[in-house]
């Protein structure tokens, strides 16, 4: 459900921001932005990748690092 696919999104991108890399001996911070989809059940795999997709340019634009589902997308 949403609320789980949240939370696993969620730690994804915890464990990112807390992973080292380190490029030419330097850390780098690695983060993660999520585009978050839920199938209603139309089995619909363009509509799901298009809502995806739209989700994740939001939380790109919305300053990264974050989750954004698609449901809120239609709920603004």
């Amino acid at each position: 459900d949403q609320a789980q696919a949240r939370q696993c999104a969620d730690r994804l991108r915890q464990a990112l921001r807390e992973s080292s890399a380190r490029l030419d001996g330097m850390p780098v911070p690695v983060t993660a932005s999520i585009g978050l989809a839920i199938d209603q059940g139309t089995g619909d795999m363009a509509r799901l990748l298009g809502a995806a997709d739209a989700a994740l340019y939001r939380a790109k634009a919305e300053g990264r690092d974050r989750t954004i589902s698609a449901a809120a997308l239609t709920v603004q």
